[in-house]
């Protein structure tokens, strides 16, 4: 048989056949073993890809596929029909692996790629499977999702990249992100020179909308950088920890009800963007690190709960949209907590500020640095109930746009400061 210059296959009721064109000089091009799991009963098909390859299914099939390409060579697999069972899928060495599926996948897909292998999906059909992604070496993963993909997606990235696009579908099931350096490669970015995650959820002003709910979006993040930009809806729970000198950014352009559980430490870094429309509850936890908000859009019936801790640990909040207004708004309620050295700077200079609840509290020292809260606000300031240190205060100050400054009942040197306008208490 001759050397090809190019390989199809085609998978027919899951019969594997090889059409090789070049010429001939007696070379194999690849390997393929089919035979039978003997628990399930479905065909095997496993490939050692050695040349460039497309593989194309139109067909109801169901088996098992192992691929494996290395070399810089590339595989299509293009799924038109519907395929259940295992696809699993090794690349390394500047390989490429295109998975296109307009039909359904109905199964489990199992992607490792490294040594700068790419593996690009682009799902315009459905896919009701368990995903389990692993990307090292600066490998790279791509997906670009039009369709819907329902089921468990774990994605470990160490020194590598991975984008993935919702902008118009509809992505459900829980979502696990490890993003490690692993001390091996870094990925370079253009700058940041950590493995990096970018999680677009449809750009601003697209529509259709992207859609991203009905279960948990789970990240672990060590020095590496995870981005999610939404201009769609989300409604999943988000838990992400940031450790090291990690960065996230967190940006909704859309709109959001879903519960935010935000943990920075060490000495990492995480900022939230909300320019659009949010409802739901939003946690952050600052223990060495610093936390940043940014509003220009709207929080609506929103529980919002800062806590920062330790010498190094600051939240900084930026209002200049709104905050508690609208639908429900006295039902938003937010409690602001600054111990052990950490410190909580809100300003309020230019939004709107409307809470039924309002609890502050700065309590003790780390090596030699007070706790402390300060807020920076005009007359556009609402509380219907103030709570400082744990007592209960008279707010009407707040809407007349005066100064205010309480001390820990323990210690009179921790502050907690209502500075009107910016002016500072004491000028």
């Amino acid at each position: 048989m001759g050397k090809a210059a190019s390989l199809s296959a085609i998978i027919l009721g899951c019969v594997l056949v090889l059409n090789a064109c070049g010429d001939d000089d007696g070379d194999s091009v690849s390997s393929a073993v089919t035979d039978v799991d003997p628990l399930s009963g479905c065909p095997t098909v496993s490939l050692v890809v050695t040349e460039d390859m497309e593989i194309v299914n139109t067909e109801e099939i169901e088996c098992t596929i192992n691929i494996e390409v290395g070399g810089g060579f590339t595989v299509d697999f293009e799924n038109q029909g519907s395929f259940t069972g295992w696809l699993n899928v090794t690349t390394y060495e500047s390989a490429v692996f295109n998975l296109n599926n307009s039909g359904a996948i109905d199964g489990n897909l199992n992607v490792t790629g490294e040594d700068s292998a790419v593996f690009d999906m682009n799902n315009s059909g459905t896919i009701d499977a368990n995903l389990n992604i692993t990307a090292h070496d600066s490998a790279e993963f791509n997906t670009d999702n039009s369709g819907s993909i329902d089921g468990n997606l774990n994605f470990n990235v160490h020194g590598a990249t991975m984008h993935i696009n919702n902008a118009f579908g509809s992505l459900l099931g829980n979502i696990h992100f490890l993003i490690e350096d692993g001390g091996v490669v870094n990925f370079l970015d253009g700058s940041s020179g950590s493995p990096a995650v970018s999680f677009l959820n449809r750009p601003a002003n697209a529509v259709p909308s992207g859609y991203l709910g009905d279960g948990s979006v789970d990240v672990v993040n060590n020095s590496g950088q995870f981005n999610f930009d939404s201009g769609g809806y989300f409604g999943s729970t988000f838990n992400v920890t940031n450790n090291g000198t990690g960065t996230v950014h967190f940006q909704n352009n859309g709109s959001g009800s879903a519960v935010i559980n935000l943990n920075t430490y060490d000495s990492a870094d995480t900022h939230v963007v909300n320019n659009g429309w949010y409802s739901g509850t939003l946690n952050i936890l600052v223990q060495g690190g610093i936390a940043r908000i940014d509003n220009t859009g709207t929080f609506s019936g929103i529980g919002l709960n800062l806590t920062s801790n330790g010498e190094l640990s600051q939240i900084e909040v930026q209002n200049d949209g709104t905050i508690g207004l609208g639908e429900g708004s006295m039902n938003s309620n937010a409690t602001m907590t600054a111990n052990y050295g950490g410190s909580i700077v809100f300003t309020n200079l230019s939004g709107d500020l409307v809470l039924g609840e309002l609890s502050v509290s700065a309590s003790g020292y780390s090596h030699g640095v007070a706790s402390s809260f300060l807020m920076l606000y005009d007359q556009n300031v609402t509380v219907s109930e103030l709570r400082v240190n744990g007592a209960l205060q008279d707010a009407g100050f707040l809407a007349a746009g005066l100064d205010m400054t309480f001390t820990n009942p323990s210690d009179d040197s921790v502050l907690v400061v209502f500075d009107s306008a910016g002016d500072n208490p004491g000028d």
